[in-house]
């Protein structure tokens, strides 16, 4: 049984957790500086404690998720020292996620839950697709990109790094997602969008009951 670190301590780190417990590894701990929600495993204390406890574990998975543009930039900031350091990254998918022939996998990808990815798409390192997140045919996920529950990306989309895609948004085929754009919850995307760009998605109006 293989010993899996994991690399934060909020909500997403249990849906991690969960994920590699049925793939069989053992969460032996997870490192963060201070954990946000009550963990079903030790806290070994900040990321430094890594170094000095290498051989109790043999992997490490990134257990952060995104919500913004500072959030992708504090994961890709760990990424990196991690892999100059040389830490093996799990891949952990899902046992109910439906991955077509041909797809490729990078290092530290995390997919939760219900998620499709379709024939010949390519996952790069580190990116997260979440609960029943769709992946069309042939697209191409760039590194450290998060796909938020039930999102949908068409066929032959490309997302460049660092890509944050909100809670029901929609990618239509074809379109190019330049580096660190954030698609906002339920935005639908019909034309290409360059880098750093944001969308805006339209609010529901309430109406308030009459007193």
């Amino acid at each position: 049984m293989k010993r899996l670190v994991l690399i934060g301590g909020g909500g997403f780190s249990k849906e991690v957790a969960e994920v590699a417990e049925r793939l069989g590894y053992e969460v032996v701990g997870c490192v963060d500086d201070a954990p946000t929600v009550r963990l079903n495993y030790p806290h070994w204390g900040e990321i430094r404690v890594l170094n000095a406890r290498r051989s109790d574990f043999d992997e490490v998975i990134l257990a952060i998720g995104a919500v913004d543009r500072k959030s992708l930039e504090v994961r890709a900031r760990i990424a990196s020292v991690l892999e100059k350091q040389g830490y093996v990254f799990a891949r952990l998918i899902s046992p109910s996620a439906t991955i077509a022939a041909g797809v490729k996998v990078g290092d530290g990808v995390f997919v939760a839950h219900g998620v499709v990815v379709s024939v010949d798409a390519e996952l790069g390192k580190h990116v997260v697709l979440n609960s029943n997140a769709v992946v069309g045919h042939d697209s191409i996920i760039g590194e450290l990109s998060v796909i938020a529950p039930c999102a949908f990306v068409g066929g032959d989309v490309r997302l460049g790094q660092q890509v944050l895609v909100g809670p029901g948004a929609q990618i239509m085929q074809g379109l190019t997602v330049g580096y660190q754009t954030i698609v906002s919850v339920a935005s639908v995307v019909f034309r290409s969008l360059p880098a750093l760009s944001t969308t805006i998605p339209l609010r529901s109006r309430v109406l308030l009951p009459k007193s």
